[in-house]
């Protein structure tokens, strides 16, 4: 059997113990729910090979003040992470992802979100076609029916076929 080949459920599983509250009112409070996602098939003891998440907040009736942290990835492997991301075109990018970090904040109805990104080199294309991007950060900020934010880009070298371009 081979271990690279694609897995038939997205599984996520806690990692250690998890404290979760509700008080008499129905409110919820999470302190760090750590939890990992295989990526493989057969992983060993230790999970070397899951992509790891923390989260963690608070929910009381339409209120909402939560966090989710990844501290790592790759771009590789988003169709292993989410069911169907093939069918979103991430196939064609590449690179590791040092940090992720979403906040939410506000009502149900008027959420605020917060993305934070951060990969340190980033390809896009075929190899004998590829940009290659180093320093990449996303900020974006979702509030007031708005998207608003930075992304930040650059381009190290382009492969242009029987051509290499450096930047």
């Amino acid at each position: 059997q081979n271990p690279d080949a694609d897995l038939h459920e997205y599984r996520w599983m806690n990692e250690g113990p998890a404290h979760i509250l509700v008080d008499q009112s129905g409110a919820v409070t999470i302190d760090t729910l750590r939890l990992l996602h295989p990526l493989r098939r057969f992983d060993d003891a230790r999970h070397s090979f899951a992509l790891r998440m923390a989260l963690g907040g608070n929910l009381r009736h339409d209120s909402i003040d939560a966090w989710a942290s990844v501290p790592k990835f790759n771009l590789e492997d988003i169709d292993r992470i989410l069911p169907g991301a093939k069918a979103a075109s991430f196939t064609s990018y590449g690179g590791p992802v040092r940090d992720l970090a979403l906040n939410l904040h506000g009502t149900l109805e008027r959420p605020e979100i917060g993305l934070h990104l951060k990969i340190d080199s980033m390809t896009y294309g075929p190899a004998d076609n590829q940009i290659t991007f180093d320093s990449n950060a996303v900020d974006l900020t979702y509030r007031d029916q708005g998207l608003r934010g930075r992304i930040a880009l650059h381009v190290a070298r382009m492969n242009i076929p029987n051509e290499t371009q450096s930047l």
